[in-house]
Parts: structure tokens; sequence; C-alpha cells
């Protein structure tokens, strides 16, 4: 599980090494109250992904990582809650697969 440090700016953007591929991010707050991700790997393009406290965010895009937010259980709903409350991990699909208990099926 790999760390992905945010801050409290409203539109984020960063890439992560994946296993020699990058994994563009990009991590937008939006007026409503809610944080959404958006994110290029190897072509393939994702938009508008919520981020919600202590579950799988790609469950059927079939991807060899996922994304889960740490909090206190509840949703990150503030524009400085990954100073503090909310942090973001990027979980590797093996250790997926060891919480699921499933084989991930990448494509």
């Amino acid at each position: 599980m790999k760390y992905i440090p945010l801050s409290d700016v409203q539109n984020q953007k960063l890439t992560i090494d994946l296993n020699g591929n990058n994994l563009d991010l990009n991590i937008v707050f939006n007026q409503i109250g809610s944080w959404f991700l958006n994110f290029v790997f190897n072509q393939r393009k994702v938009n508008g992904v919520k981020l919600s406290g202590g579950v799988f965010h790609l469950e059927s895009n079939n991807l060899p990582f996922d994304f889960m937010v740490a909090s206190d259980g509840l949703d990150p709903y503030k524009a400085d809650d990954f100073l503090q409350r909310c942090k973001l991990y990027l979980v590797e699909k093996s250790e997926v697969e060891a919480i699921k208990g499933t084989e991930i099926k990448v494509l």
C-alpha cells in the first residue's frame, strides 16, 4: 500500500510510477463537498470516481491497483480533510486480492 499525500488544494495533479508505467492522477474537490479522482493509466482513462472512506473504488475496472481512503468513518467532505482526517492509498493488485480473497483479472 502506498500513501498518496494530498493537500487542501482543490485541483491536484500528480504522477505515480507503477512498475515502470505512469499513473497520472487528477484529484478534485467540488463545491458540493466531495472529492473526486480522475486518472489515466496505460492509455485507459477513468473519470469521476467519488472518494469514500473504507472502500475500494475500482471494483469493475480490472486494473492492477485500486484506491482506498482511510478515515474516521466519514467520507472526505471538506477541502482540508486530506491534511489530517483522511489519507488516500494506492493498493496494488496482490494486496487487493489478499484482502478480498479472490483473483483480479487485469484487462
